[in-house]
């Protein structure tokens, strides 16, 4: 079967634009949520489950993603929001003792965390299809639940 010029070009446009609207898959939207938790805790967060519970198309290009996930603390640290109108959607710093500065950070909206110590988060993820593909506008972290890690004797 002879393939001629206009018909692949009109193939090859069909194919691309409906590539474009595609909206991200689970596991994309997985490993972008990781990196950004890995760049935002400054790696003192491990992901351990990530799932995107539901979605919603918003404006003309642009997704909202509600998702929940899991994730324990490397090392003893604060953490919490960052300051209203900055991006990351935590922040983590190391510290040599938390429980020194809990009832000070508690007041500033960043809490104490030990090494093992585990967190369940739920929020939503605002994304945007660009020219270049997919990208994360916004990560909101609506709920968290902490739980000390299990001990064995």
């Amino acid at each position: 079967m002879k393939t001629t010029y206009p018909m692949l070009l009109l193939l090859l446009t069909l194919a691309t634009s409906a590539c474009g609207q595609k909206r991200p898959t689970e596991d994309e939207l997985r490993l972008w949520f990781h990196a950004s938790m890995d760049l935002q805790s400054n790696y003192l967060m491990r992901m351990l489950s990530f799932s995107k519970t539901n979605g919603i198309d918003g404006a003309p290009n642009v997704y909202h993603v509600e998702w929940t996930a899991k994730a324990d603390f490397l090392a003893d640290c604060m953490w919490g929001d960052p300051p209203s109108g900055q991006r990351p959607f935590l922040v983590t710093r190391g510290i040599a003792d938390p429980n020194t500065l809990a009832g000070f950070s508690d007041s500033f909206g960043k809490v104490a965390a030990h090494k093992g110590d585990t967190i369940s988060m739920s929020g939503e993820m605002i994304l945007e299809n660009t020219e270049k593909g997919w990208r994360i506008t916004t990560i909101r972290v609506n709920h968290t639940e902490r739980a000390k890690p299990e001990t064995f004797n």
